[in-house]
């Protein structure tokens, strides 16, 4: 936008930076996923107002800060362990996977975390479900699996490692027989006891 004449303060143009190389996973500015954690816990326009007031806590954060990205590096390694804990896995052929799994938010760093060069990760993430739509998210380190290819093809769309797509809600039918079937074991266990 400065290049169409807009005068961006700096800090704004600091903080769309960092969005920008974290959602494309461009990863190439260190601090961003620090700022992308910080995010996760405090309000966009109240971390524009510290760096307004001093560009220097890029670097040199205040104590709110800090406590908003422990905060958000707490929920995503929870996250990252429900996602491994849920994790099934499908070849694709050609030494490429499908891994999907259930997550609880930070889609992008669990989808780092638990996939590779060879694989797409599909996630449902628990916390986003409403009663209006089921979505999955799409992540891939692999420049042969074009996620946004695959999400468009679904409904959705995206970027070519990060992408997303409605899913039908009947998915959400097989969690719940999963669950019926864990737990028909143990109401039969107990009224058999009777």
């Amino acid at each position: 936008m400065v290049g169409l004449g807009f005068d961006i303060p700096l800090p704004l143009q600091t903080l769309t930076e960092y969005c920008h190389d974290q959602d494309l996973w461009v990863r190439r500015i260190p601090e961003a996923q620090d700022f992308n954690d910080i995010l996760g816990n405090m309000a966009a326009f109240d971390l524009y107002k510290l760096l307004r007031d001093d560009l220097g806590r890029v670097y040199h954060w205040t104590e709110a800060m800090t406590e908003a990205a422990r905060a958000t590096a707490d929920a995503r390694a929870w996250s990252i362990e429900l996602a491994e804990g849920s994790a099934v896995v499908h070849d694709l052929g050609d030494g490429r996977r499908l891994k999907a799994a259930c997550c609880w938010g930070s889609a992008s760093e669990v989808g780092e975390a638990i996939g590779d060069e060879h694989t797409l990760v599909a996630l449902l993430d628990l916390r986003n479900l409403d009663r209006h739509a089921v979505k999955c998210s799409l992540r891939t380190r692999s420049k042969s699996i074009p996620a946004h290819l695959v999400a468009e093809r679904m409904g959705g769309g995206g970027h070519p490692q990060a992408s997303g797509a409605p899913l039908d809600p009947d998915v959400l039918k097989s969690l719940s027989e999963a669950l019926a079937g864990q737990v028909q074991g143990a109401v039969r266990d107990v009224l058999g006891g009777e």
